[in-house]
C-alpha cells in the first residue's frame, strides 16, 4: 500500500481509466449536503487565488485505488475501492466549467479542464467509446453520466449536479463588472494546483480492498449495510473469476433499477430505515434463525457468507435477490391471504413476523399449503390480539418457528403443531375457550387497538355476506368504532336505580365489551354518538348497509343482556373466520 499526497491533475493528467466497479453503490451525492459544500470550499480557494493572500490547497479527502489487469493498448485503468463519489462529482463540476468557459469564449481554459476529464483515444475506437472518459461510475450511473458529459438531455441526480455548478460557475465568472477571462485562468489555476487527495494506491497482493472498504467506511454514515453486502459479494465474485456482469444485470440490477423503492425510507418500530436495509434485517432473521442487531448487520452476513451458510458466492447473491422479489411480493400484496395478513400485521404495527412469512412464500411446496400457513399465521397473532397477549416475545417466537418449519418441513400441519405446543401467556396460541372468555368477560374497546377491533368487526361484515348479499365489500373499508350503548350514557339510558353503585360499576363495564361495538362511517358516527337508542336505530336504518348494522337496527332495545349475548356470538364467530 503506497498513501500520498497527489493534486487533482496529476491524478488524472496522464492516460487513465478509473473505474468504480460495479459492487459500488449508485451515484447519492445531493445539493445541500455535498455539492454546495464542495463547491462553498472551492470558492474559498478561487478567492484566496484572486487575492493578494497566499495560495492554500484544499483537501478533497482519500482515492483508494487498486490495479486492473487490462488489454494491451487499452489505457490504463484502476479501479476506485473508495472516493467515487467524490471523483464523480468534480468530473462533473470539471465538465460544468468546459460548458461555461466555451460558451463565454474561454477556449484555452475550457481545453484545459477538458484534458481532466478526457482521454486522447485512438480515432478508430469511436466517439462513443468509454474509454475516453477518465473516471467511469458504476454501472447503474454510465448511461447518466455519459449522456451528462457529451451534453445529451438527462435527468437524475447526475443531471442535477451539473445544471448546479453549471450555474454556479456562470455566477462566479459574472461576479465583477469586469475580470471574467482573470478569474477562469484562476479557476483552471487552482483546479490543477489547489486541489488535493491523499491517494492510496494497492500495490500488494496482500492488500486487502475489501477491508481497506470496511475500514474507511465504518465511521459515520456513507454507506447502507446493504451497500456493505454488495461491495463484500461481488468483490467476493470478482476474485472467483464469475461473471460479474451476468451475475449484476440478472440479481442485482432490480435494487438500482428501482432505487426509489428499495431506499426510501420506511418505519419499523422507533425508527425510519431504508427499505433495502429492513429486508436484510428480514433476511438475517429468516435465514440465522434469529434476530441481528441492528448495528452488526454487515458483520453478521459477512461472517455467515464466510462460514457457507448461503452456499457459494453466486448462490449468495442469487438467493438474496429470490428472497428481495419474495419480500417485494409481500410487501406490495394487497389481495388475497397474503396482502390480508400484510394488513393485519401493520394494523398491529407488528412487522417482526415477516421473517416467518419469507419462509413460507420461499419454501412452500405448493399454492394450498402457502394459502393455509398465512391464514395459520394470522389466527395466531389475531387470537392473542382479542386475548391481549403481550407482544414482546414475538422475536424469539418468530425464530423458533422458522428454526422447527426448517427441520421438520414447510407444510401447515407442521406449522400448526409448531404453534399448538407453545406454551404459557407469552407465547401461546390462544383457544376457543380463552378466546370466549377474553372477548365475553373482560374490556376491548380500552385494552385492544381501535384499528385491531375495526378490523376483526369488519371480518365479521365480510363472514356474514353471501353471492346475495347486495354492493361489494371490503375489510379495508375505513370505518371508526361506536359504542351501541354510548360512553356517556346517563342521560338517555339512565339505571333504575342511579345510586346503585354495583350497577354503575357493571353497566362502565359492559360498555366497552366487544359486544357493545359495532363499525360505522365517520359521519354517521357523528350522528348518533350519545343519541338514545331511539335515536340510533333511526340513523342506522336510514343509512347503513352493513349487515351486522341491520341486524342491530333490527331490535327494539338494546340492553345490557343483548351486549353480553353479543359478546358471545361475535367470539363464536372470530373462532370460526380464524380457528385454531
Amino acid at each position: 500500500m503506497d498513501a500520498h499526497k497527489e493534486t487533482l491533475s496529476k491524478i488524472l493528467s496522464l492516460p487513465t481509466r478509473l473505474v468504480a466497479p460495479l459492487f459500488q453503490r449508485p451515484y447519492v451525492w445531493s445539493r445541500s449536503d455535498n455539492w454546495e459544500p464542495l463547491w462553498e470550499a472551492f470558492v474559498e480557494v478561487l478567492n484566496r487565488r484572486l487575492s493578494e493572500v497566499k495560495s492554500r490547497p484544499y483537501f478533497l479527502g482519500a482515492i483508494v485505488l487498486d490495479k486492473i489487469k487490462g488489454s494491451t493498448g487499452a489505457v490504463p485503468c484502476r479501479e476506485i475501492i473508495d472516493g467515487q463519489q467524490r471523483m464523480t462529482t468534480l468530473q462533473i463540476m470539471l465538465e460544468a466549467g468546459v460548458a461555461v468557459f466555451s460558451e463565454c469564449g474561454f477556449e484555452h481554459q475550457s481545453k484545459q479542464l477538458r484534458k481532466l476529464t478526457r482521454n486522447d483515444i485512438d480515432e478508430d475506437d469511436g466517439p462513443d467509446s468509454e474509454e475516453q472518459f477518465k473516471v467511469w461510475p458504476t454501472n447503474a450511473d454510465r448511461a447518466a453520466f455519459r449522456n451528462v458529459m457529451t451534453g445529451k438531455a438527462s435527468v437524475g441526480l447526475m443531471a442535477d449536479a451539473f445544471l448546479y455548478f453549471q450555474g454556479s460557475i456562470r455566477l462566479w465568472l459574472d461576479a465583477p463588472s469586469d475580470g471574467a477571462k482573470e478569474r477562469a485562468v484562476a479557476f483552471v489555476k487552482a483546479v490543477h494546483e489547489d486541489l488535493l487527495f491523499v491517494a492510496i494506491d494497492l500495490t500488494d497482493e496482500d492488500d486487502d480492498g475489501q477491508l481497506i472498504f470496511e475500514t474507511l467506511n465504518a465511521l459515520g454514515t456513507p454507506l447502507l449495510p446493504s451497500d456493505l453486502v454488495k461491495n463484500l459479494l461481488f468483490r467476493a465474485a470478482t476474485t472467483a473469476g464469475l461473471n460479474t456482469d451476468k451475475l449484476y444485470n440478472d440479481y442485482w440490477l432490480q435494487f438500482e433499477d428501482d432505487a426509489i423503492y428499495w431506499r426510501a425510507k420506511v418505519k419499523v418500530g422507533r425508527r425510519d430505515r431504508p427499505r433495502i436495509d429492513v429486508f436484510l434485517q428480514f433476511y438475517l432473521t429468516y435465514k440465522l434463525g434469529k434476530e441481528p442487531n441492528l448495528s452488526h448487520q454487515f458483520r453478521d452476513y459477512r461472517d455467515a457468507l464466510h462460514d457457507g451458510k448461503f452456499g457459494s458466492v453466486e448462490d449468495a447473491i442469487r438467493d438474496f435477490a429470490l428472497h428481495a422479489s419474495l419480500y417485494r411480493k409481500y410487501d406490495e400484496a394487497t389481495t388475497g391471504n397474503l396482502g390480508r395478513l400484510r394488513h393485519v400485521l401493520a394494523l398491529l404495527d407488528l412487522s417482526v413476523p415477516t421473517p416467518l412469512v419469507l419462509g413460507v412464500l420461499a419454501n412452500a411446496e405448493d399454492v394450498a399449503q402457502c394459502e393455509a400457513m398465512l391464514e395459520t399465521i394470522e389466527s395466531y397473532f389475531i387470537r392473542r390480539f382479542l386475548c391481549c397477549l403481550l407482544t414482546k416475545n414475538y422475536n424469539l417466537i418468530t425464530a423458533g418457528l422458522i428454526t422447527t418449519l426448517k427441520k421438520n418441513g414447510w407444510q401447515n400441519d407442521h406449522l400448526r403443531a409448531a404453534l399448538i405446543a407453545l406454551a404459557g401467556n407469552s407465547t401461546i396460541w390462544p383457544d376457543d375457550e380463552l378466546v370466549f372468555w377474553r372477548v365475553n368477560k373482560r374490556n376491548s374497546y380500552r385494552d385492544l387497538k381501535s384499528g385491531g377491533i375495526a378490523y376483526v368487526l369488519a371480518r365479521v361484515e365480510d363472514f356474514l355476506r353471501t353471492a346475495k348479499s347486495e354492493g361489494s365489500w371490503s375489510y379495508k373499508t375505513p370505518l371508526t368504532i361506536e359504542h351501541l350503548m354510548p360512553q356517556k350514557w346517563e342521560a338517555n339510558w339512565p339505571l333504575d336505580d342511579p345510586e346503585d353503585t354495583d350497577a354503575k360499576q357493571r353497566r362502565s363495564d359492559l360498555n366497552n365489551r366487544m359486544g357493545n361495538l359495532t363499525i360505522l362511517t365517520q359521519g354517521l358516527n357523528s350522528a348518533v354518538s350519545n343519541g338514545s337508542w331511539a335515536d340510533k336505530r333511526k340513523h342506522l336504518n336510514q343509512h347503513t348497509v352493513l349487515l351486522m348494522n341491520s341486524e342491530l337496527a333490527s331490535r327494539e332495545t338494546w340492553t345490557e343482556a343483548d351486549i353480553e349475548v353479543r359478546s358471545g356470538d361475535l367470539a363464536q364467530k372470530f373462532c370460526q373466520i380464524w380457528p385454531r
